[in-house]
């Protein structure tokens, strides 16, 4: 198993975050083009409340990238963030997989599906090494719940 130090995992942490805004405000401050490159949206398809799912959406990958780069500062100490991460980084991935079989999105998602993909991942095996180790905030919340029973 993989046992990575707390310096390289701060340093992946920034970059995740600084991933997360890029997309996320780009994807906000552009979002007829991005519409148009993932899904093949011509712009005058695009109503009002597409675009108001499409910011809400890209609102919460921004907000996400602020969860990620607090979580570089400590990432021991924020596993909570990472298993949200975890759940919505995998989420992406899986619903941009089922854009793709239905024939909704172009293959430029395919970039989407192998970034978030792999993070979800590798924040499940990083959760993993945790309570592996005996250090998972998950694993003290489970033994707190068995007590109180």
């Amino acid at each position: 198993m993989m046992n990575l130090s707390e310096l390289p995992l701060r340093r992946i942490f920034t970059i995740v975050a600084a991933m997360n805004f890029i997309a996320g405000f780009g994807s906000m401050l552009l979002p007829r083009l991005h519409l148009q490159l993932f899904y093949s949206l011509a712009p005058e398809t695009v109503d009002a409340i597409l675009l108001l799912y499409h910011q809400m959406f890209w609102t919460v990958v921004v907000i996400m990238g602020g969860a990620y780069f607090i979580m570089a500062q400590n990432p021991r100490g924020h596993q909570g963030i990472l298993f949200v991460g975890a759940l919505g980084k995998l989420g992406a991935a899986l619903a941009w997989v089922y854009a793709l079989a239905k024939g909704l999105a172009n293959p430029i998602v395919l970039g989407g599906i192998a970034w978030d993909g792999s993070w979800g991942i590798f924040f499940i095996i990083l959760l993993w090494q945790y309570y592996r180790e005996g250090s998972s905030t998950i694993m003290f919340l489970s033994e707190k719940m068995k007590s109180s029973i």
